[in-house]
């Protein structure tokens, strides 16, 4: 009877070294397969968001800044855009840049290269050269100058002073500094 049980036992546990095996080999082709799928459709997720998004074209003037193109595409990249890796937001953001701002950006890196930078990194970067050229003196000067033309709407007045009195960051306007106008 010893024999016998010696036996099952033996039969039991080479059955479950066999399970083991075949569970860590599905787990492998599952994962493969996981990250097959996952990455074909982030690339799909890409292709998509790349669609919605118009090419950034550089004109301070006309407050056309990277700050506000990205201002309009900011829920895309923070919700739509989440899943994706790092250097598949920094790509899908540098594909949509003109292509003369692409080569200030990347003549800006040198030595480095694009995909050295990580996503904000990339923004930040990105902000910081492509935004507007004006100081913040000049702008609350404009802001204080600015008065409402006869053609003008009153619409696009209200705009204008929107975007002057955000340009001119009343929050970090001091009494002293104020004074100074």
């Amino acid at each position: 009877m010893d024999q016998t049980l010696q036996n099952i036992l033996t039969q039991q546990q080479s059955l479950m070294e066999k399970l083991v095996e075949l569970a860590k080999a599905n787990a492998e082709s599952s994962s493969l397969t996981d990250n097959a799928s996952t990455s074909a459709n982030s690339g799909g997720v890409m292709e998509m968001l790349s669609k919605c998004i118009k090419d950034f074209v550089y004109d301070p003037e006309s407050n056309l800044t990277f700050e506000a193109w990205y201002a309009r595409y900011d829920h895309l990249f923070g919700e739509d855009a989440n899943k994706l890796p790092d250097p598949q937001k920094v790509r899908l953001v540098l594909r949509k840049l003109d292509p003369q701002i692409f080569d200030k950006y990347t003549d800006y890196l040198l030595p480095k290269v694009p995909r050295d930078l990580d996503f904000q990194t990339t923004v930040s970067t990105l902000k910081m050269l492509f935004g507007r050229k004006e100081s913040l003196f000049s702008a609350r000067v404009a802001c204080l100058q600015f008065t409402k033309s006869p053609d003008m709407d009153f619409v696009s007045y209200g705009a204008v002073v929107n975007r002057n009195c955000d340009h001119f960051e009343f929050g970090k306007l001091t009494e002293n500094q104020f004074r100074r106008y």
